[in-house]
């Protein structure tokens, strides 16, 4: 659940089952408008403190899923001056009570599932301390983060645990990913929300507006669309009013601060997911996959010597993007087709100024080695532009995708559209989640996937990829992703036309309109921004009832303030 979309996944090194926490992956974030480097050191803070609060060596067993983002806010060093010797994955058949362990600390998600897994491997752990009857025993310590919740104590209490154990919550919340990007990373809220009809996790979302008002002021207007906004609304103000926000100190005048916050439910733009990025940066990520700002180049591409051909090839060499990449900071948000130029002009410059180094005078001479620490990273980008345009421009299937969702975006080419989504399956064997995502984009120009397609779609992924993939198909139906065409209005052409999703002459070269990050399509979530901090916002915009949810606005004030209402 991110403040400004980017997709990020997080995945984190494993060996031996012991955790390897990515090293220097943490963005500087002195270019950003917000105090975010408090929230970083806050973040830390809690961590340490929980860790010091018990004595002596310990083991750290974390949930995967928060491994790759923790290493965002903390580093190994940092951890292992706290007394932690060993990291470890929490899974099953794991034993982290090796005779010599006294401390263990587990730190993971709140859910059902992980809260078993503790139970089951304390409750063993106890039982071979007594058979070896050990004079001193192991202390166990749950942080649940970002909070504990009253199911998971009683399953604690149920297994018998609870007793002999310290449970409090980390309440790591917003995660700076870079000086303009802030995340909860709890990948599972949408499916919570949709599918499963769990609105708890839009608790932590009103709970995380909140740690933000604490460090950056009160935000005077908050505006937004949809059902599951409205309800974070709801609770944000709730919990302003319970944290007396209002009467804390504000930043002073003229410094950094919120003006408008606008909330929108990811459920007003299912669409947008669905088309394949066309940026530098999104690029990267639909072919590489970016997971906790870094990602992994294939080492068959110049990895550095010095490790086992196998190894190398297993693990790939993993390259940190953020904005401490000045590099990377210029590309990122440029369509594809003008990173290639970019990147030349560059290597160009640099290989004119050193022909002319001869005819220069020191202080140039001076300025010119100064510029030679950017060709270390000049060529890592060469290189990873060069492998991103082997798998996309120069792909024939890529390029044949791509044609297909521009088609579809411009209302026409649905029976082709799943008739290539047939083909993907049967003569590409294409991933699940690529058939599926195609199977959505129909769904949600046309209204719903045509009948005849839909039924004969079903029974081709189950035939192919087994019965297994039927949770995943009823979870994408639930969703509201994909459904069967049944009638009715269709909405999206009006979406569409009232908000100039589709633009012909995009420039992607000099980009005037945020439709050159699609090449043509402009994502519906940031026409509705654009809407929202319009005069009269959302409430006033007619095409926003076109869209399923509420609009609505509050605006809150600081007391004895004189600034408020519109930001």
């Amino acid at each position: 659940c991110s403040l400004k979309f980017r997709v990020r996944a997080h995945r984190i090194a494993q060996r031996a089952g012991v955790v390897e926490m990515s090293g220097g992956v943490q963005p500087s974030l002195e270019g950003s408008l917000l105090p975010l480097s408090e929230l970083r050191a806050s973040a830390q803070s809690n961590l340490l403190n929980l860790i010091d609060r018990r004595p002596g060596r310990k083991v750290l067993v974390l949930d995967p899923k928060i491994s790759g983002p923790l290493a965002l806010v903390a580093n190994i060093g940092m951890l292992k001056e706290h007394g932690i010797e060993k990291l470890y994955h929490l899974e099953k058949n794991l034993s982290v009570a090796d005779g010599t362990t006294r401390e263990v600390v587990f730190l993971v998600r709140p859910t059902i599932a992980n809260v078993r897994l503790i139970s089951e491997q304390i409750i063993e752990a106890e039982e071979r301390s007594a058979k070896r009857r050990e004079a001193t025993t192991i202390h166990f310590s749950v942080y649940f983060t970002p909070r504990k919740t009253v199911i998971c104590e009683r399953i604690l209490e149920e297994c018998g645990v609870l007793g002999s154990i310290q449970v409090d919550e980390f309440p790591l919340w917003l995660i700076p990913f870079d000086e303009d990007v802030l995340s909860l990373e709890i990948d599972s809220v949408f499916s919570d929300v949709t599918v499963e009809g769990d609105l708890s996790s839009l608790y932590d979302v009103a709970s995380a507006i909140v740690q933000l008002q604490k460090v950056c002021g009160l935000i005077p207007r908050v505006t937004g669309k949809g059902a599951c906004a409205k309800v974070v609304s709801n609770l944000a103000q709730r919990l302003a009013l319970e944290n007396d926000l209002a009467g804390s100190p504000q930043p002073a005048e003229g410094a950094s601060r919120i003006h408008d916050l606008v909330l929108i439910d990811r459920s007003c733009d299912l669409l947008s997911p669905m088309c394949t990025q066309l940026t530098y940066e999104g690029l990267v990520d639909e072919i590489l996959g970016i997971n906790n700002g870094l990602v992994e180049v294939p080492a068959a591409r110049g990895a550095p010597g010095g490790a086992e051909p196998q190894q190398q090839q297993r693990r790939g060499r993993r390259v940190p993007l953020n904005s401490s990449d000045v590099l990377f900071r210029e590309l990122r948000d440029l369509n594809f087709g003008s990173v290639g130029p970019k990147l030349r002009n560059k290597t160009m410059h640099m290989r004119e100024e050193y022909q002319d180094i001869n005819t220069k005078g020191f202080s140039e001479v001076h300025q010119f080695v100064k510029k030679l620490n950017i060709m270390p990273v000049l060529d890592r980008h060469t290189e990873l532009a060069s492998l991103i345009q082997e798998k996309s421009a120069m792909d024939e299937k890529f390029l044949r995708r791509l044609r297909c969702e521009q088609d579809l975006l411009d209302g026409r080419g649905v029976d082709q559209a799943c008739e290539y989504a047939e083909e993907l399956m049967f003569l590409e064997r294409a991933p699940l989640e690529s058939v599926l995502r195609l199977v959505s984009l129909v769904s949600q120009v046309n209204g719903g996937v045509p009948k005849k397609h839909y039924d004969a779609l079903r029974r081709g992924i189950l035939h192919l990829y087994g019965y297994r993939s039927l949770a995943g198909l009823q979870r994408v139906q639930g969703s509201g992703l994909a459904r069967r065409h049944e009638g009715g209005r269709n909405a999206f052409p009006q979406v569409r036309k009232a908000y100039r999703l589709v633009v012909d002459e995009a420039d992607d070269a000099s980009p005037t309109d945020i439709s050159y990050v699609y090449s043509g399509y402009a994502p519906l979530s940031c026409r509705l921004v654009d809407a929202a901090l319009r005069p009269g916002g959302l409430e006033q915009d007619e095409a926003a009832r076109l869209i399923p949810g509420p609009q609505f606005t509050f605006e809150q004030r600081a007391r004895g303030a004189g600034q408020g209402g519109e930001g």
